[in-house]
């Protein structure tokens, strides 16, 4: 093993520490739709595996220089189906988005959960209390695939699909993202 990934592996999730504060419009445990709750990386840059549960409030990370800050929210950015040049990680003008596998690994898995419980929850008898967007990279092909899973892990929707309700989401107000959804 290189100097190199042992120092990424002695750099993985134990580096990083979770604080959580509750806001006013967060107390008592309240979550909003849409918000994300967790966040589960495999083999994404220079995390092995990590599993984040984010509280409700505020959830604040830190650690040393290379320890993974950044790249958790690259993955959120890349887990909700944005191109690779939208992390902004490199100034080449068509980033392929293979460069986030980790050293040494062929294939890295994003799954961004969020909470779908409120009364304001999304299709909810499809999904149930949580929407995971999810994708995997492959290194070799320069790859990826996306999907949609319930709270149970069944897969709800696939790529084409995906594509849309992710530019919805991003670009467009609550309203028209709920009569795009119901559209699909």
């Amino acid at each position: 093993m290189s100097s190199r990934s042992s120092k990424r592996a002695r750099l993985d999730a134990s580096a990083l520490n979770v604080s959580t504060a509750s806001s006013e419009s967060g107390a008592g445990g309240t979550l909003r739709d849409g918000v994300i709750t967790r966040i589960r990386l495999n083999n994404f840059m220079n995390h092995a595996e990590l599993d984040l549960r984010l509280a409700p409030g505020v959830n604040v990370i830190t650690g040393a220089n290379g320890a993974g800050k950044s790249s958790i929210l690259q993955a959120v950015v890349l887990g909700l189906g944005a191109r690779a040049d939208v992390t902004k990680r490199s100034k080449e003008a068509k980033m392929n988005v293979a460069q986030f596998v980790r050293h040494e690994c062929v294939k890295a898995d994003v799954k961004v959960h969020l909470y779908n419980g409120g009364e304001e929850a999304y299709c909810k008898d499809k999904y149930g209390d949580e929407i995971v967007f999810g994708r995997s990279i492959f290194k070799n092909s320069g790859a990826s695939s996306h999907y949609l899973r319930d709270k149970n892990g069944k897969e709800v929707y696939t790529k084409g699909t995906y594509d849309k309700v992710f530019l919805l989401i991003n670009f467009m107000g609550k309203a028209s993202k709920i009569f795009i959804l119901s559209y699909l």
